[in-house]
Formats: structure tokens, sequence, C-alpha cells
């Protein structure tokens, strides 16, 4: 066997090189400036991601589901993997990772990434959420190339998300054996290995940051401390997902709002006023470091929420300003429609029986993820899909950690800070996951939907780490390890037990029955493993300290790591398969047809656009090659521009598909020059046979006109002039194109360029005012003043004009704050997690 190549193997490694260097950067910040990330957990932390990434950061695989582009021509003659790939994951393949490239296109370009010419008519690019422009771990991608970036910003998300879950166990007080256990439960769980390609992962990677930041700022209340608030506060904000941002931030001002509670709790007892008889004065009431007499901490957090905000004001105020014009906006203010009556087809992984299917299934979900099936395997009935309505698993032992909280915090033994909150927060989460149109519909079922899996995880983890610190804490109450703990397994047990037999397919009882028998067995395995453990430690604590120890060979501090153990492996078995690596050569290969249209076409944003008949070349996918595609898929598309392609429009779920219908003035003026079809189908009206091979034909439309041209001044229902003779030249981005004129003359320019919000168009330097085509189609026109010699077409959108002033504003500010910080707030509540005073927290 040969070996590798040196240039193979300097590929294949470069990723894990990059998720090294960003782990030893982390750890060497925080050893620095704020909290040590020990080594040992570091190495364990890297152990999971080897095993869980590890042919896509080290043996050159793809973290990418190529496997999904099979399914349409011209990629049906490609090879399976092994393993299959995802099917629920196209929008990795047709949205998140296109929209990347051309965030990579402009960056390389030296634009501001603005605009996407590729996509549609051409569509705002910094304002589309999913395009993450601005996203720091997203960014961290753009240092490998294209096809090697997915799987290290992954590794990257899950990283970050360990380490800082890590901090915020043990600053809320816990040991370093619940701190890793519930570190990997929330790390390696499922909201985010589920979501791990989508930017709801950037959310559920920033949120312990947030949070960790908000307590060490509360705590500590030293510059650094709220520049790091100010900083995680400003990479959550550009996460890329809005719903699962808004929870994040209501996380984070719910805990502000109990810091800030417990603060002035404290300061009235110490006034005197509200004591109590017999109430202690002590350090740890209402959480420690709290009582610090620095700057207000509510208003430091306040400050550091602002300037966030005008950090990220140039990617917020873009999107607000874009969001009317799109399809998400519409369908937001349109009444709701079934999938028959809107004629869209189920997305791939939807529930097969959605109505026949009660929220409240999404609470067995998070104990049994198999219990309806697996999107995965395309046979799911549970409410909508596998990675929505299962994302609230985060292990057995977890989950049976986490109920053992609640006897655990009415027994008045309570370790941790803040357990109260995230008890109640599990609670909310899961009555509003069974009731997501309850309370009188109040609650939207689309707001609170399976998303609440994010807040719910994190609580989870909370909840795990506080019983762990319990069970290995002296004087623990007896009856917890001999009562409330075989209840709990009881019961646990019986509710695995029984989720086989009450969740069958409703047409199919053997539908995935040997998965979801499999798993069930797995789950019990765990949960009898977990609850020995505790058991042993649980007795042993109750006993620690007596003279007569009844399980003396037994360590308390042993089960929190053995449990960590559990979790972890269970995790893994679980959620590795979820995100297959694919070999690098099935990364979207040069098909003959393809290869004809690069021949064909000449590169750059004003090359004429293809499109595709039916399921041939999924919209997206051409502007990976390079290609400007007339169809675009994303919830942010212009709405007035998918609906000027219809009535020849047809929906698989959100992606929109063109049918044989091509012979319309619409399509000539956008420029659509080439036309795929499945091998051996004809033609559509308007075109000819122009290529016909085994992947796919190829037609040219002969009416296609030039992305820019000048209509004749005395009809402008004729003809137009062609603009590619008078010197047409776009700038790589899209964001700016430029024609000469051969003579002083006026007329009307019209393009085939959507009129986004921004569009300004400059006659020999002179603004000139906009118009849309006589016929109502959205794309962008004007009628040029006479004597014009030069146009200019810049897309400056008001928002990213007015953003980019307030983060000028807001570094200002920031410099200045720096300069002359408001001052601590508090001392630092938990020394013992600094290295100087390592000793005093017990590990």
């Amino acid at each position: 066997m040969p070996l590798p190549s040196a240039a193979w193997l300097a590929a294949a490694l470069a990723p894990g090189a990059l998720v090294a260097l960003a782990a030893v950067l982390i750890r060497l910040a925080l050893g620095r400036w704020y909290d040590p990330l020990p080594r040992r957990v570091l190495a364990a932390f890297g152990l999971g991601l080897v095993l869980c990434f590890g042919e896509a950061l080290l043996g050159g695989r793809l973290l990418l589901p190529l496997d999904g582009l099979r399914g349409e021509p011209p990629f049906e003659a490609l090879p399976a993997t092994e393993p299959h790939g995802n099917q629920i994951q196209g929008d990795l393949l047709y949205l998140v990772h296109p929209l990347g490239l051309e965030v990579r296109r402009a960056v390389v370009a030296g634009a501001w990434p603005l605009w996407s010419p590729r996509l549609g008519a051409g569509m705002p690019l910094l304002a589309e959420p999913q395009a993450q422009a601005l996203q720091p771990l997203a960014a961290a991608g753009l240092l490998l190339p294209p096809e090697a970036a997915p799987g290290a910003v992954a590794a990257l998300r899950t990283l970050v998300a360990l380490a800082f879950s890590y901090l915020l166990l043990r600053r809320l007080g816990a040991g370093v054996g619940p701190a890793l256990a519930a570190a990997l439960a929330f790390g390696f769980g499922g909201f985010l290995q589920l979501w791990l390609g989508w930017p709801l992962a950037n959310t559920a990677a920033l949120l312990p940051a947030a949070l960790y930041a908000l307590l060490l700022a509360a705590d500590r209340g030293e510059r650094r401390d709220w520049a790091l608030l100010t900083g995680c506060l400003a990479a959550l904000l550009l996460a890329g997902h809005p719903e699962t941002i808004a929870y994040a931030l209501a996380l984070v001002a719910g805990l502000a709002l109990v810091l800030w509670h417990q603060r002035w709790r404290r300061r009235l007892l110490l006034s005197g006023r509200g004591r109590r008889p017999g109430v202690s004065l002590s350090p740890r009431f209402g959480g420690r470091g709290t009582e610090g007499e620095g700057g207000s901490p509510a208003l430091a957090a306040a400050a550091a929420a602002v300037l966030a905000l005008l950090l990220t004001a140039p990617a917020l105020l873009p999107f607000a300003e874009y969001l009317p014009e799109t399809v998400r906006w519409s369908r937001a203010r349109a009444a709701p429609a079934s999938a028959e009556s809107s004629g869209q087809a189920a997305e791939p992984g939807r529930s097969e029986a959605s109505g026949e299917v009660p929220p409240a299934t999404r609470l067995v979900q998070a104990s049994a993820p198999n219990a309806l099936g697996n999107s995965r395997f395309a046979r799911y009935w549970g409410l909508r899909n596998s990675n929505e309505d299962a994302a609230g698993f985060a292990g057995t032992a977890t989950l049976l950690a986490a109920l053992l909280a609640l006897p655990g915090w009415l027994s008045r033994r309570r370790p941790l800070r803040h357990e109260g909150a995230a008890l109640a927060l599990a609670g909310a989460c899961l009555t509003l996951l069974a009731l997501p149109g309850g309370f009188g519909g109040w609650v939207p079922e689309q707001a609170f939907s399976g998303r609440l899996a994010l807040p719910l995880g994190l609580a989870l983890a909370v909840l795990a780490a506080a019983t762990l610190e319990r069970f290995r804490r002296a004087g623990l109450p007896a009856w917890l390890p001999w009562a409330a703990l075989p209840s709990v397994v009881l019961a646990l047990a019986l509710l695995h037990l029984w989720v086989v037999p009450a969740f069958v397919h409703p047409g199919d009882p053997a539908a995935l029955d040997v998965l979801r028998r499999g798993w069930v067995h797995w789950h019990l395995r765990f949960l009898g493993g977990a609850g020995l453990l505790l058991f042993l430690g649980g007795t042993a604590a109750v006993s620690l300290g007596r003279r007569r120890r009844l399980l003396a060979f037994v360590r308390p501090a042993w089960v929190a790591p053995a449990i960590a153990l559990l979790v972890g492996a269970e995790l893994f078995l679980a959620h590795r398969p979820v995100n297959p690596a694919a070999p690098a050569a099935l990364y979207f290969p040069a098909t003959p047809s393809l290869t004809f249209l690069g021949g064909a076409l000449a590169e750059g944003p004003d090359a004429p656009r293809i499109t595709a008949v039916g399921r041939v070349l999924l919209p997206n996918a051409a502007a990976v090659y390079g290609l400007s595609d007339a169809r675009v898929f994303s919830p942010m598309a212009p709405a007035a521009y998918v609906a000027a392609l219809g009535p020849g429009v047809a929906w698989i779920g959100e992606i929109p598909l063109l049918t044989g219908d091509l012979d319309r003035g619409v399509h000539d003026r956008l420029g659509i020059a080439w036309v795929l079809t499945a091998p051996g189908a004809p033609c559509p009206a308007g075109s000819v046979p122009a290529y016909a091979g085994a992947d796919a034909g190829v037609c040219r439309r002969l009416g296609a006109l030039p992305l820019l041209r000048l209509a004749a001044p005395d009809d402008r229902a004729v003809a137009a002039q062609p603009m590619a003779e008078l010197e047409v030249a776009a700038d790589p981005s899209g964001d700016r194109w430029s024609a000469r004129l051969p003579d002083a003359q006026g007329g009307r320019l019209e393009t085939g360029v959507y009129a986004a919000p921004g569009w300004r168009l400059l006659a020999d330097g002179r603004t000139t005012l906009l118009a849309r085509p006589a016929d109502g189609t959205p794309l962008l026109a004007a009628d040029l003043p006479p004597g014009t010699r030069r146009v200019d077409l810049l897309y400056r959108p008001a928002g990213f004009i007015a953003g980019s002033f307030a983060a000028a504003l807001g570094l200002a500010l920031g410099a200045v704050w720096l300069i002359r910080p408001p001052g601590p707030t508090g001392s630092d509540p938990a020394p013992g997690l600094t290295a100087r005073c390592g000793s005093r927290l017990k590990g």
C-alpha cells in the first residue's frame, strides 16, 4: 500500500491542527485571565473530539452529508458512502455550505460579504443569518479549504461548549468530576450534536460562555470579566439563528435578574431593614461573592449588552431592514395552511403522522430518542423530525441524576448556586414542550418548539452536576441513596420498557423494531450502571466521616468521574453516527454536464445564469461551482422574486423547483441562458439541445438577455441593446456594477438583479432614482438622464451604513470603558478556581 503524499497528509491534518491550536489558545487565555482549565479535563475533551470527529480532523474525510447528492441528477452515478449519509442534513449541502462559500468569496475578494450574486437574482448576504458572515466560530473555517472547514468548525463548536460548560459548573460550585460529567452531557448532548452543522450549534456553544462570563463579572467584576461578557454576548448575537438566540438571551437576562435580586436582598439585610430574627449574614447568603461594594453589576451588565448590540449592528440592522422582504416574513404573516392546500410536499425526515402524535412525546424522546423512529433512517412518526423532537436527550445517567436533584434540593442540601433556578427552568421547558399550544393559546406552537431542548439540556446538565456533587459530600441523607434513587431507577426502567410497545408505527408495527429495542436495551444498561455507581457513592457519603463505614473500599470522589465516563460513552454511541464523514472525492464532483457548462460560461457575477427543470441540480448547488442559478433556496429568499418565478414553481418543503414552463419574459430578463434537464428528457420550450449525457442534459435558451441592458428610449417594449458592448464590469462580490455608454445618451437601464433595499445608481457620479420594470418584476431598473456616459450600481444597505457607525461608536466606548473601568463589583466567589488558591475547592 503506497504511503500518502506529503500534500495529502498536510491537508488531512490541517483541521486537527487548527482545533488543537484553538484548544491551546483557549487554555492559555483562561489560565492567564480567567479560571483555569485543568490539563486532565482538556485531555478528556480532546479524546472525545478525536473519537467523534477524528476522520474529519485527522483522516482527510469531510464532515458534509455528500451522500445526499446521489438523490438527483447529475450526481446519480456517484458511489454510496459507508456509512450512508444522514438524509435530514440536506440543508447543510444546499443552504448552509453554499452561503458559507459566498461569504468566503467576498472575503477573499477583499470586500464586505454584503451581496450574493449567484443565488437567484442575487440576494443580501450579510442580512442572511444562516450565512454567519461575522460569526467568529464560522470565521475560523476561513483558514482552511472550503471542503475541510465544516469538520473543524463542528469540532470548535463542541470544544467551546465543553470548555465553558465545565467552567460554568465550576463557577456554580461543582467539583471537577461533577463539572466534567455535566460538560460532557451538554457538549455531546442531543441539541448540539444533532444540529451541529447548522447555525443553531453556534448558540448552543456560546450560551455557556455567556452565562459563565456573567457569573464571573458579577462575582469578581474586573474589566477583563466585563470584556469577556461583552464579547460572548456579541458572538451570541451573531450566532445565525434568531429563535435560539432569543432563548439564549432570555437565559442570560434571567440569570442577571437573579444575581441582581440576590445582591439587593443582601444589601437590604446588611442595612438592617428586612432582617428577620435568626437570619445569619454569612458570606454564602444569596450566592457567594455578590456582596462587594464596587460599581453596580446591573449597570455594568447593561453597558456590556449595549456595547454588544453596537458592535454587532453591521449585521443586525441589515437583517432587520431586509426581513420584511423575505419568504420567512411573508409566511409568518400569512394564515397557516396545510401542505396539501399549499401544494408543498413534506420535508425530508418530516413526521409521517404528525397530526396523530401528541406534543408530549417529546418528553418521552428526551429519555428514549428513538422511541418513534429516526429521520436518519427515513422512518419517523413523531411530531416533526427526530432532530427537533429528540434534541433534549443528554444521556440516561444525566437524566437519572437530574431527576434526583428535586428530592436533593428539598432536603435543603444545596451544593450548587442557583440550583433552584435550574429546577424552575427545566420544569418550564418540559411543560412548554409537552403543551406547545397550551395556556389558552398564549404559547404558539412554532415559537415554543423543540428548540426549547437547548435550555432544557443546559438545565439537566446543571441539575445532574448538583446531584453528583451532593452524592460525594459527607452527611448525605440516607433516604436519598436508599429510597429516592431506587424509585427513580425503577420509574425510568419501566418507562423504557413501556415505550417500545406504546409507540410503534401506526401502519407498520415492525418499522425500525431492531433499532428501537436495541437502544432501549442500551439505555437500561447505562441506567443500571449509573444507578449502581450512585448507590455505592451515596452509601459511602452517608457514612463518610464515621468510625465504621459501610463501604470502606468506595470513595465518593470516584463516582462522578465514573458517571462522566458513562455519559460520554452513551452519547458517543448515540450521536456519532448522526454526523458521518464522507470521502473527499465526493465533494461536489465535476460531472460531464457541469464540466460542459463550466466551459461554456465565463466566470463572474455578470455571467449568464443557469437553471434546471424539476429535481435536477437542486437550488444553491450551482453556487458551489461558481455558477449563478436563477433558483434560490432559503427562508430569507426575496418573497417578491420567488412569486415572480411562478406559476412555474413547484415546492419540495421550502425548496423551489422550476417546471418545464421556461419560455416567459421574466426568464429572459433574468438572463437564463442554460437549462439542465434529467437524462433523456426533452428541452423545455424556448430552448434547444446543447449537450446530452448520461448524467444530465443541457439546453440553451436563445432569448436570454444580458444582466445589464439599455432599453430603446423611444419604445421600452422593443428588444434591448446589450450593454456588454459598453464595457460592463462587475465586482467579484457582486455588490458593485459599472458600465460605460459609447455615446452620451439617456434611456432606460434594466437589469436582471433583484431590487433589494440598499441599491444605489450613480449616473456620471450623480445619484439617480431607481425604478422597477413596468411589468412589476422585482428587478433593478432606472431612467438615465440625457447625456449619461457612465453608470454605477452600488449595493450599500442603509442598515449596514448605520451599523458601521454604531460599531465604531461601540469600539470607542469600549476603549474608554477598558481604560477607565467602573471598578470591581465584588470579590471572587470561587478562589479555588484560580491557580493561586486551587486547594480551596474540593476536586
